[in-house]
């Protein structure tokens, strides 16, 4: 089966009239408890990106427009690139001047999968907590990862070379050096969570709260 690119963020997500946007990384636990009273918990799963998109009041016009944006996202084999499209550039950086034209790549990626290091920044250049990168690992299909920077401030050295730092969820198996990184409007291969979709109030002329819950898919 041939692999199905994803819509890019421009010919969906950044499409759509969006009110609100929430962007989350739930964890996947169990929770196990002793004769003794000992709480266990352990992981049972991937931590993937989750999130819920809300739309604002929209004209009969622009109604249209986006349930047809949507209606055709909905079922299987429909992918899309999910951004938090509040937070598109690092914080140091908060329109994206000096990493435009930068090629940041993988630089370093320790054994313990959850620290990475980066090359190719500007000189000096920050990143700090809460800032997100993604790239892509393994073919057949391509894979989409999305990070975020655990690490407080990250600073690169004057060749543009980061130190190791930490960051959420942990580097994936497949990752290689020299990967090109997106420091601008990181994203993941996502997909509309299915019975999610809520079709809105629709007045006279108006509607309000069209919405749905969206999922990163690792393929």
């Amino acid at each position: 089966m041939p692999e199905v690119t994803p819509s890019s963020l421009a010919d969906f997500l950044l499409a759509l009239p969006i009110s609100a946007i929430e962007f989350h990384l739930p964890e996947v636990v169990e929770i196990a408890e002793t004769a003794g009273g000992e709480v266990l918990p352990s992981n049972i799963g991937t931590r993937l990106w989750n999130g819920r998109v809300t739309l604002g009041r929209l004209t009969r016009s622009e109604t249209l427009s986006a349930q047809v944006l949507i209606d055709d996202m909905r079922g299987a084999g429909k992918f899309f690139m999910a951004s938090h499209i509040t937070h598109p550039f690092p914080r140091s950086d908060p329109q994206g001047v000096d990493i435009q034209s930068a090629n940041v790549l993988l630089a370093s990626l320790p054994n313990d999968a959850n620290t990475i290091a980066l090359a190719g920044l500007r000189p000096n250049y920050v990143l700090t907590r809460g800032d997100y990168l993604s790239f892509t690992y393994r073919s057949n299909p391509t894979r989409y990862a999305l990070h975020r920077v655990v690490t407080s401030s990250v600073q690169a050295d004057n060749d543009g070379l980061s130190p190791v730092f930490k960051v959420q969820p942990p580097v994936r198996p497949g990752a290689q050096f020299g990967t090109p990184v997106t420091l601008a409007n990181a994203a993941c291969k996502a997909l509309i969570r299915p019975g999610s979709f809520e079709a809105g109030r629709t007045s006279r002329f108006t509607t309000e709260g069209i919405a749905f819950d969206f999922q990163q898919t690792l393929r």
